[in-house]
């Protein structure tokens, strides 16, 4: 999936410095602490006016690329919303948008014949080894709990080893113990989910 964008609860403060032209003006000022209260950046968020509900006649999405103190840096009129004049007492929060349950829907799959690391973006790893053996190698299972996906998609006998970061191991086992061929013999269609537990990887 393409990679989220970081969140937080709470995210909310008031426009203390409009943009400049205030419908296209690519930086605005949050009221003192109000940076602080915001995810790290990139993330999307909304500006409407004071005292109403944000609606798509009077709100815009837009995305905060930095924050310096209380001042973003913004990406006007994002997810199909329309520029609005920004000033001063609007409302600014990092709400969920399209983008944030979309990020999640999305399905990332890719297609490997030769050696590759995994990214941490990728879910799905469709195996080609038709041409020969190669390794996979997984990303950290430290920092994050997450799993992949690893398919074999050729009738051939060709293994995929999978490799692992540091001393990190994929069911107890040392880096480059565990193929996709481990799994009822040849690698021919066969397939394995991997997860994460911010150690080590296990196959379930």
């Amino acid at each position: 999936m393409p990679t989220p964008d970081v969140h937080g609860n709470f995210a909310y403060s008031t426009v203390a410095t409009a943009p400049s032209p205030a419908t296209s003006g690519t930086s605005l000022t949050l009221t003192a602490g109000g940076g602080a209260l915001c995810p790290t950046p990139p993330f999307n968020a909304t500006v409407w006016p004071a005292s109403v509900t944000p609606l798509s006649s009077n709100a815009e999405i837009v995305r905060v690329t930095a924050i310096a103190t209380d001042t973003l840096t913004i990406v006007r009129t994002q997810e199909g919303t329309s520029a609005r004049t920004v000033v001063v007492g609007d409302q600014f929060a990092a709400t969920v948008t399209n983008k944030t349950l979309t990020d999640i829907e999305t399905l990332t799959v890719v297609t490997k014949t030769t050696t590759y690391t995994v990214l941490a973006t990728d879910q799905v790893v469709l195996v080609d080894a038709a041409s020969g053996a190669f390794n996979l190698t997984l990303p950290t299972a430290v920092g994050f709990k997450r799993s992949y996906t690893l398919k074999s998609i050729t009738t051939n006998s060709n293994l995929v080893t999978l490799l692992t970061t540091s001393a990190q191991t994929v069911d107890g086992n040392a880096s480059g113990a565990i193929t996709l061929g481990a799994i009822g013999g040849a690698a021919t269609y066969n397939a394995m989910i991997v997860v994460s537990d911010n150690a080590n990887w296990w196959v379930v």
